[in-house]
């Protein structure tokens, strides 16, 4: 598992999903709930596997600027965390 996982960047949630039966008890304190996913995640590879192909790249773009983003606020984040921790 960590070899796949670490090949393809990915979590073990992103490998398994857990669709509940319908005479499932107690959903939300299963052991396997965290394996659950919500619509979006359906809903996301649906758009993804409708760009045409010739968009891809525009769409590849933006979400490198999206990441690209986050990761600032990320940094940003813990940087001002450290510097009001050491005062």
């Amino acid at each position: 598992m960590e070899k796949i996982c670490e090949y393809l960047k990915c979590e073990p949630n992103d490998l398994y999903e857990w669709k509940p039966a319908k005479d499932t008890q107690n959903v939300e304190t299963h052991p396997l709930k965290a394996l659950r996913r919500d619509g979006n995640a359906t809903r996301y590879n649906e758009l993804i596997r409708n760009i045409p192909l010739d968009k891809i790249h525009q769409a590849e773009t933006l979400l490198a600027e999206l990441q690209s983003a986050n990761n600032g606020a990320k940094k940003r984040d813990l940087e001002s965390r450290f510097s009001s921790s050491s005062r």
